[in-house]
């Protein structure tokens, strides 16, 4: 008998989907930075640049020039974003940080930016906060974005280029 059909005859109606709607049921379901893929064929399977195209629809996405703007010391202090260094130690020591930024690496960074998650970061303040996530060339910063994103934050961006391109536009870097 297959999954689908077993789990129809014994289980709730909000399990016959598969077993991933098991999961919802226990609240044990972890969600894909990128989306809920209930929808997609079964066995179909999502190239990288997909998941990449997925992520950035709809994203936010700043260039160097740009979020160094909206960091300036002029910009209103509401509007100043939150720029997140999602890059393990090694990465920030080597190349440097921006300015003003913080350090939530990768791993962690739902549950330092829910505020629901009883560890949040003290600098995220609100939903409504922009929040900008930050990693070497501006790949993994898109998916940590979109998870933002999941997560309630509307305005989560990321930096085009990560921390290369605002490198190589010229902009500072401190160490951590």
């Amino acid at each position: 008998m297959a999954l689908r059909t077993l789990m129809a005859v014994t289980s709730p109606p909000s399990a016959a989907f598969g077993p991933r709607h098991e999961l919802d049921r226990h609240g044990e379901r972890h969600l894909s930075a990128v989306g809920d893929t209930d929808d997609e064929p079964p066995g179909r399977r999502m190239t990288v640049d997909e998941l990449l195209a997925e992520a950035r629809n709809g994203l936010r996405r700043l260039s160097p020039s740009e979020l160094a703007a909206a960091m300036d010391a002029g910009a209103d202090p509401a509007d100043r974003p939150l720029v997140i260094d999602i890059r393990d130690r090694d990465d920030r020591e080597r190349t440097g940080m921006i300015p003003g930024s913080v350090s939530i690496p990768l791993i962690v960074l739902e549950w330092r930016c829910d505020p629901t998650s009883g560890h949040s970061h003290p600098a995220v303040r609100s939903l409504d906060q922009l929040l900008v996530t930050v990693c070497n060339e501006g790949y993994a910063s898109s998916f940590a974005a979109a998870s933002l994103r999941r997560l309630g934050f509307e305005r989560a961006a990321d930096l085009e280029g990560g921390v290369e391109g605002w490198a190589a536009a010229g902009l500072p870097l401190v160490q951590p």
